[in-house]
């Protein structure tokens, strides 16, 4: 349930997430997921139609964030 809210969050307004950090030029974004203490980093495409592409999930307790790749074709 708390990832099916945070995937409606996400896609309502993922620009509303702040950047964390910037991958080939594109901001990765993450959302935390509370009760988990669970991060999903994602990045939004600028194609048509836009789409978003979570990269990656890691606990909010870890010192560093997971270590993950962008698709080529995002």
């Amino acid at each position: 349930e708390e990832f099916d809210e945070a995937m409606r969050q996400i896609a309502g307004a993922p620009e509303s997430f702040l950047a964390f950090e910037m991958r080939r030029g594109r901001p990765i974004r993450r959302c935390l997921m509370p009760k988990s203490h669970c991060h999903l980093y994602f990045a939004v495409s600028t194609g048509t139609p836009a789409f978003v592409c979570v990269v990656a999930a890691g606990g909010g307790q870890r010192e560093r964030p997971p270590r993950f790749s962008l698709p080529k074709d995002l």
